[in-house]
C-alpha cells in the first residue's frame, strides 16, 4: 500500500510504499520505506530514495485472560519526511538529526541543509509525556476492560534512543521549503524554518501553533482537525507576514 501522503504530478504521482506483516516468533522487521514514481496506471516505475525500515519491537500484552502480541514501532522512532519543488527536486529527512537531503529529479544528492539543535537524548520526563499524550488521545468507551488493556499497553511501549528533531516537511507555492523543528516537547513543532530554493535560510517562524498540512495559493495554509464529536475539518488560514495566522 501507499503510506502517508500522495503528490500527483502530469505523468503519475509520487508517494512511499509501506507493506509489513508478521507472525508471533518472527524477528522480520518491516522492509525500507521507498519514495516510488508512480505511472497513471500505478505502476512503480523509479525509486527516488529508500528510507531506513524504522524500528519495531514485538511485544506481548496480557489483560486477565486476554494476550495480545504485536509489532510496535518505537516512539519517537524517526519519521520520513519528504516535499516536492516544482522543479522536480525533492527534500527529505529519514534520520533523527536536523539534515535535509536536497535531491534532483534524478534522486542525486545535491544539497544538505543542517542546522542546531542536535537530535538529544530521550529522557524519563519524555516517556512520561507520551505515554500521558497517548493516554489522553486514547477512547476506551465501555468495552470492558478496554482501560486496564490500554495501561498494559502503555507499560510495554518502547523508545528510540534519541528524540528527532524534525517534525514535517513542505514547499510552498513560491518554491520556499518549510522545516518544521521540535525544540522541546518531542514530536510537537517548536519552530518553523524556512528555507530558499537554494537552501538559503529565510527566516523563522517562532512559537507556531502548529505545523500545516498544506500551503498554497497567496501564502494559505491548511489545517485537518477535528471538532468535538470527532467530525473532520479542514481549517484554511491566511499568513500574515510579520504577524500571526488569522482565520
Amino acid at each position: 500500500m501507499m503510506g502517508g501522503r500522495i503528490i500527483p504530478v502530469a505523468d503519475g504521482a509520487y508517494g512511499v510504499f509501506a507493506m509489513f506483516s508478521f507472525r508471533p516468533g518472527d524477528d522480520a522487521g518491516p522492509p525500507p520505506r521507498p519514495l516510488v514514481r508512480l505511472g497513471r496506471d500505478g505502476t512503480a516505475s523509479d525509486t527516488v530514495w529508500e528510507a531506513p525500515a524504522p524500528k519495531f519491537d514485538q511485544v506481548e500484552v496480557t489483560s486477565g485472560n486476554r494476550v495480545m502480541v504485536m509489532m510496535a514501532q518505537q516512539s519517537f522512532a524517526p519519521g520520513f519526511h519528504w516535499a516536492r519543488f516544482s522543479d522536480g527536486r525533492f527534500a527529505l529527512v529519514d534520520g533523527p538529526e536536523y539534515d535535509i537531503r536536497i535531491l534532483g529529479s534524478d534522486g542525486i544528492e545535491q544539497l544538505r541543509i543542517r542546522r542546531d539543535p542536535p537530535a538529544r537524548a530521550t529522557t524519563p520526563e519524555d516517556e512520561a509525556f507520551e505515554r500521558d499524550r497517548l493516554r489522553e488521545a486514547s477512547v476506551g468507551g465501555n468495552v470492558p476492560g478496554a482501560e486496564q488493556m490500554m495501561e498494559k499497553r502503555l507499560e510495554a511501549l518502547t523508545f528510540a534512543e534519541v528524540v528527532p528533531r524534525i517534525t514535517g516537511l513542505l514547499v510552498d507555492d513560491q518554491d520556499r521549503l518549510w522545516a518544521g523543528v521540535s525544540v522541546n516537547r518531542p514530536g510537537e513543532t517548536d519552530r518553523i524554518d524556512v528555507y530558499a530554493p537554494d537552501g538559503a535560510l529565510l527566516g523563522e517562524i517562532r512559537a507556531p501553533e502548529f505545523f500545516p498540512d498544506l500551503l498554497f495559493g497567496e501564502g494559505r495554509v491548511a489545517r485537518l482537525t477535528a471538532d468535538d464529536l470527532d467530525v473532520q475539518q479542514i481549517v484554511v488560514y491566511q499568513l500574515v507576514e510579520g504577524g500571526s495566522a488569522a482565520d
